[in-house]
């Protein structure tokens, strides 16, 4: 009889680790892991000039399946080659826009409403104040670096040689 229980003792555990191992199967391991933000669906950066070593403005745009919520950001990292920082750009020639709503940009300090502004070296940072400050699910994001940003001065410098560059967006 003393065998016996232990025999089913032990096949009592046994069915219990293959039912827990059944249960995490189906619930998948998805609900151990970070959220993550989807890919950007569509996005382009239009220059004012394209020729090598000249200044140029940029309009960048991009649909966020996701959005960006509160304390959020959004980088904007350009290809080494291209200069910010010769040509001073900072967050007063940076224009950032909703749907064509512009966003109010701060150097620091946010508020709820407005987003941190960031230039340092090829990297543009703007980071969400708080909950007035967020991006809409699948909303068109158009960010303006240049003289064509309301008040903007100054542009970038686009790079000596002529091809193709990559830029990112996270």
């Amino acid at each position: 009889m003393y065998v016996f229980r232990r025999q089913v003792r032990a096949h009592q555990g046994i069915a219990t680790l293959l039912a827990i191992a059944l249960v995490l199967w189906v619930t998948g391991t998805h609900m151990f892991m970070k959220a993550e933000a989807a890919n950007l669906t569509y996005i382009k950066d239009t220059l004012s000039n394209s020729a090598p070593s000249e200044t140029s403005n940029h309009t960048i745009q991009f649909l966020s399946p996701t959005g960006v919520t509160s304390g959020q950001t959004i980088v904007v990292t350009f290809p080494g080659a291209f200069n910010l920082s010769t040509s001073s750009v900072a967050f007063g020639d940076i224009d950032l826009a909703e749907n064509g709503v512009d966003e109010t940009l701060v150097a620091a300090g946010a508020t709820s409403a407005q987003w941190n502004t960031v230039v340092s070296g090829s990297t543009i940072t703007f980071t969400s104040g708080g909950a007035s400050a967020v991006i809409a699910s699948n909303a068109t994001v158009t960010i303006e670096i240049g003289t064509n940003a309301t008040g903007g001065t100054n542009q970038v410098t686009n790079p000596t040689n002529l091809t193709s560059y990559e830029f990112t967006v996270t």
